[in-house]
């Protein structure tokens, strides 16, 4: 598997984690 491509799938996983936390803090605030 080439290392690059297995970097960037790291850095999108990392995206989606802060949206979903940023997704819960505002629900919560709701």
């Amino acid at each position: 598997m080439n290392k690059g491509v297995f970097m960037d799938i790291s850095e999108i996983r990392q995206k989606i984690d802060a949206n979903r936390e940023k997704l819960a803090s505002f629900r919560g605030s709701l």
